[in-house]
């Protein structure tokens, strides 16, 4: 599979070097989350689960997540 909008698999994204495409995901995983918290895209899709859980260690990241409702 590749991204279309260059060579190479999509998931390559998400062992590049932090950019404004993984910002963005990062808020989308999140906002699935809050709002589709059952739908399993966690179990459906393993490796994006793994980017998100250590997008979420990073500082930067850490700060900015809601507090819990």
């Amino acid at each position: 599979m590749t991204t279309g909008t260059g060579p190479g698999p999509a998931w390559e994204v998400l062992s590049r070097p932090l950019d404004i495409v993984q910002i963005g995901l990062v808020c989308v995983l999140g906002y699935a989350d809050f709002r589709f918290a059952d739908c399993g895209w966690r179990k459906a899709y393993p490796k994006l689960d793994a980017f998100h859980q250590k997008m979420l260690e990073r500082p930067s990241v850490k700060i900015s997540v809601p507090p819990a409702a």
